[in-house]
């Protein structure tokens, strides 16, 4: 039962997904930056950096918080 209703909501998105591409210009070509962008190994490596600082300021800022409210 639950593997017919993953099956239609899958064919549901292709169907959406491949009207849009075909009838619209823009994201067509939004969707060829974004491939090219994520297959060029040095901006994959400048995300991964980013990304990895990113998230690393993320649990400092939890960190110190917890930090605070521990010390008071």
């Amino acid at each position: 039962m639950n593997a017919q209703i993953v099956q239609r909501v899958e064919l549901a998105f292709w169907n959406v997904a491949i009207r849009t591409l075909s009838e619209n210009q823009r994201v067509r070509r939004l969707i060829q930056r974004i491939y090219l962008l994520l297959h060029n190994k040095g901006i994959r490596s400048g995300i991964k950096t980013v990304g990895t600082a990113a998230l690393i300021g993320f649990f400092r800022g939890f960190l110190f918080y917890g930090l605070a409210l521990f010390i008071r």
